[in-house]
């Protein structure tokens, strides 16, 4: 006879492996063998959660990658369970309405195995802003010395920069359409007036970026412009200025640690059901 219950896999279930990650590349750090006579019968909407510690003894930044594969009995033929997510969408283990539920459903026999894998390196306490590095938007005109030219010249590139940055989905969660820069460049006869217009909007809508709802893995609380509203020429390039370096930091902000998943302090569920044999 078999005997079907609730069941919850976690890092101490019985038939359990665990490893320590492998910085980017993905690594198996669960692995359970599904032991003799005993099926497990994961089904869509059973859930799955997890809590990872780096070997930097900090908490994973949101964007390390997960998934969930089943694999044969000889651990070879993977077939997903869970398809690759941000671990920040796995992390939930009590609200209903946040939990990760498996997208679909699946028979793991005896001696076959359930693998949770990761991707993603430490930070060493500091939290990634960005899913990765923005290396491409890059403000690179020199600062701005003394003239409207310079400026002018270093505010357009700002604002390109800028307004590519926010919508790229490469290093944000989602795309920031709320912070548009949508002054008008400044032109080579353009007045002060203009000037002032435009890094005074750059200002405006960068500072609310670093922090906009959802946009990226953590808030930037670092690289707030703090310069005061451009007036003059002399403080339309104090400004302009320090958006540029504000802004280059907020791209890359963030320290990649050396280390990965540290599986001994980290830990895992999947809530699910299995069908035993019983005498």
């Amino acid at each position: 006879m078999f005997k079907e219950e609730k069941y919850e896999i976690n890092s101490t279930s019985i038939g359990i492996t665990e490893a320590d990650g492998d910085g980017t590349n993905f690594k198996d750090i669960w692995d359970l063998r599904v032991p003799l006579n005993t099926f497990i019968l994961l089904k869509s909407g059973d859930y799955v959660a997890l809590y990872l510690i780096g070997d930097d003894g900090y908490e994973m930044p949101k964007s390390t990658r997960v998934r969930v594969v089943r694999r044969d009995v000889a651990n070879e033929d993977s077939k997903p369970v869970l398809p690759e997510v941000l671990y920040q969408l796995v992390k939930d283990f009590i609200d209903r309405n946040k939990l990760m539920k498996l997208p679909i459903g699946a028979i793991i026999g005896p001696e076959e195995h359930i693998v949770v894998q990761v991707a993603g390196k430490d930070c060493l306490g500091l939290y990634p802003i960005h899913i990765a590095d923005d290396t491409v938007n890059v403000v690179t005109t020199a600062n701005a010395v003394d003239t409207l030219e310079q400026c002018r010249v270093l505010a357009n590139e700002i604002k390109a920069d800028y307004n590519a940055h926010r919508v790229a989905t490469a290093y944000h969660l989602v795309a920031d359409a709320t912070n548009v820069v949508d002054a008008a460049d400044v032109a080579a006869a353009g007045t002060q007036a203009e000037l002032n217009t435009l890094v005074n909007q750059i200002k405006a809508k960068f500072n609310p970026h670093r922090t906009q709802s959802g946009v990226h893995p953590y808030n930037d609380n670092l690289n707030i412009v703090t310069a005061a509203d451009a007036t003059d020429l002399a403080s339309s390039i104090t400004l302009a200025n320090e958006e540029k370096a504000d802004y280059n930091a907020h791209r890359t902000c963030g320290e990649e640690g050396v280390g990965d998943v540290d599986a001994s302090e980290s830990y895992f569920k999947i809530v699910t059901t299995r069908r035993r044999k019983t005498l």
